[in-house]
């Protein structure tokens, strides 16, 4: 008995502490699911497992200003756009393992930068094109009247006011998405080389301590593995009263 209450309290242990998904969203997302998340987090690393919306935009207000002041010197953020071109829908943006800073433009390093689509699942990571050098030395733009700009040529280039292009190759994913300067590495993020941004959100990754809150099913599992738990402690007991010692 005792050996069968203890299978029953490991299996409820593996059901409440098996998350539904590894990594969670903090605030409200248009750009990214859990999912996304899941898939992000992997591809960064390191244990990130909670990425917090730390900016917001939707075309009300000028990207520079607003952007550097909400993100300030803040580490390791992911940035998503959207974009609607010729009636599609593309979803795409760009981790910086370092911070967007505040100093003259500037070009810096940063390691373990990538850019992705969300549309078609695929990762642009560094170095780009061999042909021009040691461009990873290039992985960020810093500008203060621009939005987050990745890579030298540039692979990912948002404006003040919601303008981008893209261009990957230079910096990002060395042919991957044909080589710098082809029609494959201008429309691989957004179906077209230049676009106006409908939606930009910034999330703050990070590693949490404190795990996902299981799914309603495995609550279910978890409450029916403590039921049957009880019902045999409940059971032991009754049989331990019915037990007669005689002299």
């Amino acid at each position: 008995m005792r050996k069968s209450l203890l299978t029953l309290f490991g299996l409820c242990s593996l059901s409440f502490v098996a998350p539904a998904h590894a990594a969670s969203i903090i605030g409200t997302s248009d750009l990214m699911d859990s999912q996304d998340a899941d898939t992000i987090a992997g591809q960064i690393g390191g244990g990130v497992n909670t990425f917090t919306l730390i900016y917001d935009w939707q075309g009300a207000n000028n990207i520079g200003t607003d952007f550097r002041a909400a993100v300030g010197n803040t580490a390791q953020t992911i940035s998503i756009f959207r974009v609607i071109s010729n009636g599609n829908e593309y979803i795409f943006g760009g981790y910086n393992s370092s911070d967007w800073g505040t100093n003259p433009p500037s070009y810096k390093s940063a390691a373990g930068s990538f850019l992705f689509s969300l549309n078609s699942g695929e990762f642009y990571t560094l170095p780009g094109a061999a042909d021009f050098g040691n461009t990873s030395q290039f992985a960020i733009y810093n500008q203060r009247t621009y939005g987050p700009t990745f890579g030298g040529g540039h692979d990912l280039y948002i404006s003040d006011y919601g303008f981008g292009s893209s261009n990957l190759g230079y910096s990002y994913g060395n042919g991957q998405a044909g080589f710098y300067g082809t029609n494959a590495a201008r429309n691989a993020l957004a179906g077209t080389q230049t676009f106006n941004i409908s939606d930009m959100e910034v999330f703050a990754a990070s590693t949490s301590s404190i795990g996902a809150v299981p799914e309603p099913a495995t609550w279910a599992m978890m409450l029916l593995g403590f039921g049957f738990v009880g019902g045999a402690l409940r059971a032991s007991k009754r049989r331990q009263k019915l037990t007669v010692s005689y002299a």
